[in-house]
């Protein structure tokens, strides 16, 4: 089968390029053709040894500096944005191989591109992920926690609009949606008006290999966070912890992995944090260490003690498996949804989103419970290599894919 798997931008080794090159790289083994398009790729920054195995076709046409700048005019630049972007869709789509049989976009913006194909070149069925769904009028991140932004009525107005030119033209014009969990299955589905399939990408536990554990049983313990800033990954909320625990007298170091500069608020979340870190005397104890490289970051994983992941609203969360396939034991926000296939008390501990306070009580309990602690470790790596596989993942692409193709 050839297929096109479709991405807005591979310029970062972010969770979504991630799904893309695994489950490119899995149809490949196979024997299906697949050749991955997107608007721009950076091979120094993306995945360079994965994607070395998958063809990529990138349409890399950047804006004028001075269109960018129209861009910023208040409603006008919007409508002028999306024309822009539609264009991008259509040149992009035009890219795509004629003989392609199957279209496979991944998040929104990517769905345009299918549809301009299904439009201009022929009219194949699309399986489309969408691992968040960020309309103009509402995301699964526009909980009151995340400080959303104020809408003026004009604004909520324009944004409906949006919304329902892109839901009835682009979103409609897709054969399958798939999504990471039940939850934005059940919004999502409502929302858009379209039956969605719920998958979980997975994890190649041949580069996460288990490391056996010892409880850290006393006073001090190594916490780890990873994930691109994003304000939904709550890693205040981890350093509040970590505040707690230190006030009690226990020796407790943070240790957070991920980029921070590929956007302005990035950069500004990063900013808040660090402001954070000064103002409760934590400077010598919380490190952040940005990008990493693939064994950088399995170093992490075996030198920390306890990984953290507080993320509100995630809609599922690959660090988290990663760091279980090592043996390393999770605590886990009850939002994430990677949530939704563990177990608390068995595979991992979970704890109410944003509540700093009942996450640090969760890893005074580790640092207590030696035989919960080994439990932890080695549950949650052996459910990893059973259950959260690349191979389970592409399993139901292609079933997706079989149904879209004979849909009687």
């Amino acid at each position: 089968m050839n297929i096109a798997m479709i991405i807005q931008s591979l310029t970062i080794s972010g969770g979504t390029a991630r799904q893309v090159v695994m489950l490119g790289r899995e149809f490949v083994r196979r024997g299906h053709a697949v050749t991955v398009y997107t608007f721009a790729y950076d091979k120094e920054l993306c995945f360079p040894d994965f994607f070395k195995d998958l063809p990529v076709v990138a349409l890399n046409a950047e804006y004028l500096p001075i269109l960018s700048s129209f861009f910023r005019i208040r409603f006008l630049g919007t409508f002028v944005h999306q024309y822009m972007e539609n264009r991008r869709c259509r040149m992009l789509a035009l890219r795509i191989r004629s003989d392609t049989e199957i279209l496979n976009p991944h998040e929104q913006i990517s769905m345009r591109v299918a549809y301009y194909y299904k439009k201009l070149v022929k009219n194949i069925p699309s399986v489309a992920m969408m691992s968040d769904m960020t309309l103009a009028g509402w995301s699964l991140f526009d909980d009151p926690a995340l400080r959303p932004p104020k809408r003026t009525f004009l604004k909520r107005l324009l944004n409906w609009l949006r919304d329902d030119y892109e839901i009835r033209k682009f979103i409609a014009a897709q054969d399958t949606i798939a999504v990471l969990n039940y939850r934005t299955a059940h919004i999502a589905g409502a929302f858009l008006g379209h039956r969605m399939e719920v998958t979980r990408s997975g994890v190649d536990a041949n580069n996460f290999p288990y490391h056996e554990r010892v409880s850290p049983l006393g006073k001090k313990i190594n916490i780890l966070c990873h994930g691109i800033f994003y304000i939904h990954r709550r890693f205040e909320d981890v350093i509040r912890a970590v505040h707690i625990l230190r006030k009690e007298g226990y020796d407790v170091s943070l240790s957070i992995i991920g980029d921070h500069e590929h956007k302005d608020t990035a950069r500004k979340y990063y900013a808040d944090l660090q402001k954070l870190v000064r103002d409760l005397s934590l400077s010598s104890f919380v490190t952040f260490r940005g990008v990493v490289s693939e064994k950088e970051l399995l170093d992490a994983y075996y030198s920390a003690d306890v990984f953290v992941f507080a993320s509100h609203m995630q809609t599922w969360g690959i660090a988290v498996f990663e760091a279980m396939a090592t043996g390393l034991p999770v605590v886990l926000s009850d939002t994430a949804g990677a949530h939704e296939v563990l177990t608390d008390g068995e595979n991992v501990l979970l704890f109410p989103a944003l509540n700093h306070e009942v996450l640090a009580a969760k890893l005074y309990r580790l640092m207590q419970e030696p035989k919960l602690y080994e439990k932890l470790s080695n549950a949650g790596s052996d459910f990893v290599r059973t259950t959260i596989t690349w191979q389970r993942y592409a399993n139901d692409f292609e079933r997706f894919f079989a149904d879209a193709l004979d849909p009687g």
